[in-house]
């Protein structure tokens, strides 16, 4: 296959650098595969149609379909390694085929990831479930999907010591992702004036966050020592009258 991209580079704020990470290492959790998947066939199908109406356009076509892939290729791979090979073959014959200019290919190779796909869901039709022991380079990768309005995380609890958190916003509005360490329920988190949670309140510790985080956009930060505890993953924008936490924008963590 020539899938292959090479690192994702996410900024980690707090550290003074940033956190590499191989598409294929990344893991997300099992809706997050069920939506890709989805697109993905439809970015396929839209390769297909663009080649026949204006073949110079296809190669774009065929980026997308990577990019889209590459954001939760390895839960899959994880998950079902013989599959993963299969779509990934699949996907490297989509570019072939617009490469050779052979649109007969093409057709072929599109149908053939399409039902790769469904045949991947029908077996696995959580998505697929991620061990939270999955590790990358130093440290423990926890990846979280940000949209409106959800906080999904692809664990929901690690063993302590390095963790990083990378947040992925797939919704259509700007995120955040705060990490507070509390023991206190959701319900009863102390809020500031403006309906978001006071992060100097009582009764919780902010951790670290990542700000600003636009649609399509990732980011991410590395906490050294996380130790065991509860923790809560919260959204605290605040845009005029909506309320990103208030929404229920948040979901709980642990550490052992």
């Amino acid at each position: 296959s020539d899938s292959s991209s090479g690192p994702i580079t996410t900024t980690a704020p707090g550290s003074g650098g940033s956190t590499s990470v191989a598409p294929e290492d990344l893991l997300v959790g099992g809706d997050a595969v069920i939506a890709g998947l989805a697109d993905a066939k439809l970015l396929a199908a839209a390769v297909q149609t663009s080649y026949a109406t204006d073949p110079s356009t296809a190669s774009a076509g065929v980026t997308a379909l990577y990019a889209r892939w590459f954001e939760f290729e390895g839960t899959i791979r994880k998950v079902d390694q013989s599959r993963y090979l299969d779509m990934e073959d699949a996907l490297g014959s989509v570019k072939a085929g617009v490469d050779a200019k052979s649109p007969d290919r093409l057709a072929k190779v599109i149908v053939a990831f399409g039902k790769l796909a469904d045949a991947y869901l029908v077996d696995h039709p959580d998505g697929g479930k991620v061990t939270p022991s999955e590790s990358v380079g130093q440290g423990t990768v926890v990846n979280i999907e940000l949209n409106e309005f959800h906080v999904i995380a692809s664990v929901t609890s690690v063993a302590g010591g390095t963790v990083t958190f990378t947040s992925k916003n797939t919704g259509a509005l700007v995120h955040e992702l705060v990490l507070f360490k509390t023991d206190l329920d959701a319900s009863d988190l102390p809020l500031d004036e403006d309906g978001a949670v006071d992060e100097k309140g009582a009764g919780l510790e902010l951790i670290d966050e990542v700000e600003d985080v636009k649609p399509s956009e990732t980011k991410s930060f590395t906490v050294a020592q996380l130790e065991p505890g509860k923790y809560l993953l919260v959204c605290n924008v605040v845009e005029g009258t909506v309320k990103h936490f208030m929404q229920g924008m948040y979901t709980t963590f642990s550490v052992t």
